[in-house]
């Protein structure tokens, strides 16, 4: 059985006038492509996975022991070389780190110089036919979500969407979560005032002055890598 695993990359300027006329736009594409096997240029396994990072929270991976589950099997991948990187950040809201500050990522500043914030909708890509090796204090990646959990009181009533009495409402925004006692799962602020906020579903309960969580959608994100087993 044989495996191949390919990216490629395109980057287009668009036209600039000059004069009467249109420079044609420029067009950089890269292709980089990994043959079955373990010598530089090859790779024989591919680790892939998506990734919810919860408000003020962090998830570590350990290359050496990547928990796989496909065909009816599990079991573990362990990682020798990394050749190709890919992480993709899908939120529209909310920013990750990436090779969040830690002792143990410090040999990964010969990839990139870390940590890196990756922005909503960002990407990472890193490819080297030599690859990184993995091991000791390299081994593993950690992707933080440094977002602030902002609590709050306010007042809810059964039925209405709205929870006023709220003393500050400055440092939240619509499009956050809201989580608390009556308040429906995945609810988030819709609108705003200097002391209410409106969700987008209705509170099940009517209680005054509960505590309630305000925080950025947790991001999701997709982690792919591939290279040499142990």
């Amino acid at each position: 059985m044989s495996t191949e695993f390919s990216l490629s990359s395109r980057i287009t300027v668009s036209p600039r006038q000059e004069g009467d006329g249109f420079l044609q736009a420029p067009s950089v594409v890269s292709t980089f492509a990994l043959t079955d096997g373990s010598s530089d240029g090859q790779a024989n396994a591919m680790w892939h996975k998506e990734l919810t990072i919860a408000a003020d929270s962090s998830q570590t991976l350990d290359l050496t022991s990547l928990s796989v589950n496909a065909f009816g099997l599990s079991g573990n991948l362990y990682f020798w070389k990394i050749r190709t990187l890919y992480i993709c950040n899908t939120s529209t809201t909310t920013p990750v780190t990436v090779f969040a500050e830690d002792a143990e990522n410090n040999p990964w500043q010969a990839l990139y110089t870390v940590p890196i914030d990756l922005a909503p909708g960002g990407t990472l890509l890193a490819m080297d036919r030599a690859g990184w090796l993995v091991g000791g204090s390299s081994k593993t990646i950690k992707i933080a979500n440094d977002s602030t959990i902002y609590s709050i009181t306010g007042d809810t009533t059964s039925g209405s969407t709205v929870v006023s009495d709220i003393e500050d409402t400055d440092d939240l925004a619509v499009g956050m979560t809201v989580t608390g006692t009556g308040i429906p799962t995945g609810a988030k602020v819709v609108q705003k005032t200097a002391s209410t906020i409106t969700l987008s579903a209705a509170a099940t309960a009517t209680t005054g002055n509960v505590s309630l969580n305000v925080f950025l959608p947790d991001p999701v994100v997709v982690f792919s890598l591939a290279g040499v087993l142990d």
